[in-house]
């Protein structure tokens, strides 16, 4: 792994600077001088414009240092050259290089583009942002001997990481990367965001609704505490506890929760197919529609959560749809779930959204491995009609939902 400093030089040549750096204080006419004292390198890149090379790359030259090489780059007085500029670093830079940028002397636009590299070479090239340093030569006082101190920009770099590991949480569900910015100095937060992400990711609706449920808590808890948060989850803690508030649900198999319960069921289908996760949404939308029907068949919580119960109601709904049907084909006496579910008002809209779409499901859970399997297109466009029509049948099987109980803490 190389250790490659990027760097810019101004074209008003040489000013003797003395810079003050974790308690020590370096001296050069350009920042890159005293860099190269305090900094590890195997290379440097002094990025130069014409002016520039003129005028101030002759003070590095002299230093007869063969790991300093200079990289020509245009003036940037378009957006054509500040491409070139990015370009021309992007191929100096190498797969996994350590990379320490010094902003000290770039002009114009130079310093913002800086952080742009950063994160197109960290995703790019899987390098390691060692630095970002800024030597802030109008903060010295030559006249009080206080030298010019050296910033390190480097949290503010990472500042994209917090970003990218909050959208990818907030967006996608997915929640490792953001749980290992802060396990080590949140955990119980970041054990929360694992909880969520994971229960997301593998279809557990009810998972979802605690884990979320204890998300919120434990982000509230810390504000309440007045823990102190590192600076980017500060900023974006409210984001985040306010995620998945919509799923969080406090003892989802209580009687109490049933209705509620079933309603996040049919949202979190919805969410999976807006994310584009159709695997997720075909496994829970078959789920939800069978916890559905077996409340409008009377059943308590604790036995629409019971397998053998559930499987009493795919019975019913894969006999035929009429007792005529059931008794040409010699059927036995329908169960009693079969005879309330044939009673219910909603039954030939049921059955025929179960007819309709378990194969569906059935056909992505299989893995296109068989002769009649169907394009992907065309599953997607099933999906989405399933979402629809669970959206719209369970406002014809559920009361209205509670407004008056906070049903998201215990």
């Amino acid at each position: 792994m190389r250790k490659v400093i990027i760097t810019f030089l101004g074209d008003r040549g040489a000013v003797e600077t003395r810079y003050s750096f974790q308690g020590r204080e370096y001296v050069g006419g350009v920042f890159p001088q005293a860099l190269r004292d305090f900094c590890e390198y195997d290379q440097m890149l002094v990025c130069v414009t014409p002016k520039a090379r003129e005028k101030t790359w002759p003070v590095l030259e002299s230093l007869h240092d063969p790991r300093i090489e200079a990289v020509d780059i245009p003036t940037g007085e378009t957006t054509e050259e500040m491409w070139k500029t990015f370009r021309t670093i992007a191929e100096k830079v190498g797969e996994g290089d350590e990379v320490t940028f010094d902003i000290t002397h770039g002009l114009r636009s130079l310093p913002f583009l800086v952080f742009l590299f950063a994160a197109y070479l960290k995703t790019a090239k899987s390098v390691n942002i060692r630095a970002v340093y800024y030597g802030a030569l109008e903060l010295q006082n030559k006249e009080l001997g206080k030298p010019a101190p050296v910033i390190n920009l480097s949290e503010f770099v990472s500042m994209l990481d917090w970003i990218t590991a909050t959208d990818r949480f907030i967006d996608l569900g997915l929640g490792n990367r953001l749980s290992e910015l802060i396990c080590g100095t949140l955990p119980e937060v970041a054990r929360a965001i694992d909880d969520t992400s994971l229960a997301l990711q593998l279809s557990r609706p009810l998972g979802t609704m605690e884990a979320a449920g204890k998300l919120r808590r434990e982000i509230e808890e810390v504000k309440q505490k007045e823990v102190v948060l590192p600076p980017p989850f500060d900023l974006l803690s409210d984001k985040v506890r306010d995620a998945y508030t919509g799923f969080a649900l406090a003892d989802p198999r209580s009687d109490a929760n049933t209705v509620e319960n079933l309603r996040r069921q049919v949202k979190m289908v919805g969410w999976y197919v807006d994310r584009y996760q159709y695997v997720q949404a075909a496994t829970l939308w078959r789920e939800a529609l069978v916890s559905l029907v077996a409340y409008a068949c009377g059943f308590k919580a604790e036995e629409i959560f019971n397998k053998n119960k559930r499987k009493k109601v795919e019975d019913a709904l894969n006999k035929p749809a009429t007792k005529e049907d059931a008794n040409s084909q010699q059927s036995a006496t329908p169960s009693e779930v079969l005879t309330t579910l044939r009673s219910h008002e909603q039954y030939p809209r049921i059955v025929g959204l179960w007819s309709k779409f378990k194969d569906v499901r059935n056909d992505i859970a299989h893995a296109e491995m068989t002769d009649a399997s169907k394009s992907a297109s065309e599953l997607v466009s099933s999906v989405k009609k399933m979402r629809e029509d669970l959206q719209s049948l369970v406002e014809c099987i559920l009361p209205s939902p509670a407004t008056s109980v906070d049903l998201e803490t215990p």
